[in-house]
């Protein structure tokens, strides 16, 4: 039996969409934080992945007295969970979110139905893995890229 596979986006597509997420996200955390007032920069980067060289910036942000809280660096559009990856990154530590289809990535049982190997993708966005053994995932919002920052920088936030 001959089936036919729906035709895949070329590597380009797939690094022009990637590209326009990020900056989509970027435009998201500057509006998310106009009352903190954060001060961001933006630096070019040339990297890497297995669809390709290209470039894109990286988003430092930082507080008004210009201490870094973090900087948000494209990694690529190709990854294992889903179809994009951010690092944030400070001298601490760093964490990565992930842009996740609708409903997340999925695997083919041997009854032919497809399961999804992640929780908590009720909508397509970027996603924190919360916890990798529960397969945990949480929305990025505004709330939680303040988390994630101070998990990476070990800066405390006022209340």
């Amino acid at each position: 039996m001959i089936s036919f596979i729906d035709e895949q986006p070329t590597a380009e597509a797939q690094k022009q969409l990637y590209l326009q997420r990020v900056n989509h996200f970027y435009q998201q955390v500057r509006n998310w934080y106009t009352e903190k007032n954060f001060r961001f920069s933006t630096e070019e980067r040339i990297f890497r992945d297995k669809l390709g060289t290209y470039q894109s910036a990286l988003l430092a942000i930082k507080t008004q007295e210009e201490e870094l809280l973090a900087k948000l660096v494209p990694m690529g559009a190709s990854s294992l969970l889903g179809e994009g990856v951010i690092e944030i990154i400070n001298w601490l530590r760093e964490a990565h979110i992930v842009y996740l289809p609708l409903g997340g990535p999925t695997i083919m049982l041997p009854s032919g139905e497809r399961q999804p190997t992640l929780k908590g993708v009720n909508q397509e966005g970027w996603y924190w893995l919360e916890d990798p053994c529960t397969r945990q995932t949480r929305l990025v919002d505004k709330d939680r890229l303040l988390n994630l920052i101070t998990r990476v920088s070990d800066y405390e936030f006022e209340t």
